[in-house]
């Protein structure tokens, strides 16, 4: 008998907020890429939250 397993990666999805002393919900000021890899990176997360909003598994 012969079992096939089919492996994925392991991946995982931070979220940060920004919170003051008493725990209450701050605005987070905005970030600009200042350099090409920075920019990719930024436009892959934008993207990917993109994703998740469309398939309703976002917060």
């Amino acid at each position: 008998m012969v079992i096939y397993t089919q492996f994925k990666p392991n991946s995982c999805l931070c979220t940060f907020v920004n919170v003051d002393a008493k725990l209450n919900r701050q605005p987070v000021p905005v970030a600009y890429p200042t350099n090409y890899g920075e920019d990719a990176r930024y436009l892959m997360a934008h993207r990917s939250c993109q994703t998740l909003i469309t398939a309703g598994q976002a917060i």
